[in-house]
């Protein structure tokens, strides 16, 4: 891990429930409720880190498939699906773009439910200031120290590292402070 990219990084929830239903059967209304549970408890979880956020979403998907295949397809929705249309039509796009043609008449199966809650953390400026750094290396140099390698002292240069040049090169043994 990057301790900066653990500072700045989105914060996120992901949900999965397995329902395993003939989508006539679960109905919209059924996976809408499922899908707020998971969207409310994520946006919980996220308030209770006290994690600063500009703004939480939530991403929906559905994996589903034709009754008896053993493959599944993702069916993503940045709102709650309106319909079941609205979802049937999504699943025929997705899975003619995978397979080049759809199976109309035959019945879908909605086997899992995603639902991820993201806290937007506010962005930080990570460019890096050059007002206090040295024109050159040797402008940097604090000074030397003797430190122990392989089984004797060795003068090893000290940097400041606040004032070392952007790009610059150090070979070792060094110091940076």
């Amino acid at each position: 891990f990057c301790a900066i990219g653990c500072l700045i990084a989105d914060f996120r929830r992901d949900f999965v429930q397995t329902v395993n239903k003939l989508l006539d059967d679960i109905g919209v209304e059924g996976i809408n409720d499922i899908f707020t549970q998971h969207a409310e408890k994520g946006k919980q979880d996220l308030i209770d880190s006290a994690i600063p956020f500009t703004e939480m979403v939530n991403l929906y998907e559905l994996e589903m498939q034709y009754e008896g295949q053993l493959h599944t397809i993702r069916v993503s929705f940045d709102s709650l699906p309106p319909s079941k249309d609205a979802i049937m039509e999504k699943y025929d796009e997705a899975y003619a773009r995978r397979f080049r043609d759809t199976l109309p008449g035959m019945k879908t199966r909605v086997v899992n439910l995603r639902c991820s809650t993201i806290g937007i953390r506010p962005r930080v400026d990570l460019t890096i200031d050059t007002s206090g750094k040295a024109a050159s290396l040797k402008e940097s140099v604090k000074g030397t120290r003797p430190v122990y390698f392989n089984d004797a002292f060795v003068d090893t240069t000290v940097y400041e590292r606040r004032k070392i040049p952007v790009g610059e090169i150090i070979y070792g043994p060094a110091i940076i402070e």
